[in-house]
């Protein structure tokens, strides 16, 4: 197997299990966990399974993310480096947020829940909309350049633009499932679609 093939396959199995990661998670906290305040939410017993789930799932996506880059050589057209350094920078920023969901918000309700009443101050308000802006206009401008160039069914497209347009909006209950269920479809073409060649062309998956 081409060393090509084995990066498309395996960026593929990774994006595949990132959308399901992500998508447990969501069930998790909508169907097992109380999401009517922060609190609640973070003092659920099954908060560390979300938790870990979301980790696990961001986790997968950056590495999914990096082999598809790779496996389509950065991609075609001027902007394929654009594309891959948004998103890539957008997908960590997320990560971080993730990761300090699971560790440090679940310490800080402990010895100061008061803390979840305050008011979020310009410094991090304007840290989350850099965060929003920067995944989802790279995961936009992938959905957008997919369309373009046929390398995914038009309602996987566009369900991927809209899951990249809802995230930009984290407070939108099951926000991430559109973007998730597009991931899956991604991770799944990639690992199973053995008869396109990985050269870029045509109407191949390529960032």
């Amino acid at each position: 197997m081409k060393i090509q093939e084995q990066l498309k396959r395996s960026a593929g199995a990774w994006l595949l299990s990132a959308g399901l990661f992500l998508l447990l998670a969501q069930a998790i906290l909508y169907v097992a966990m109380d999401t009517s305040s922060i609190a609640s939410t973070v003092q659920s017993p099954f908060n560390v399974y979300y938790n870990m789930l979301n980790l696990f799932g961001y986790i997968s996506l950056l590495v999914g993310l990096q082999g598809w880059a790779l496996q389509s050589r950065f991609g075609v057209g001027k902007f394929a480096m654009v594309r891959w350094l948004i998103t890539m920078v957008g997908t960590l920023l997320v990560f971080g947020d993730v990761w300090f969901e699971s560790f440090a918000v679940p310490s800080t309700v402990k010895t100061a829940p008061e803390l979840l009443n305050v008011k979020p101050g310009v410094t991090l308000i304007t840290g989350m909309l850099i965060t929003a802006l920067f995944f989802s206009l790279g995961w936009l401008m992938i959905a957008l350049h997919a369309i373009i160039k046929k390398g995914l069914p038009l309602w996987c497209g566009i369900l991927l633009a809209v899951g990249s347009l809802c995230s930009f909006f984290p407070l939108i209950a099951l926000h991430i499932v559109p973007f998730a269920i597009s991931i899956v479809i991604i991770g799944w073409k990639l690992y199973g679609d053995r008869e396109q060649s990985v050269s870029s062309k045509g109407n191949e998956l390529s960032m």
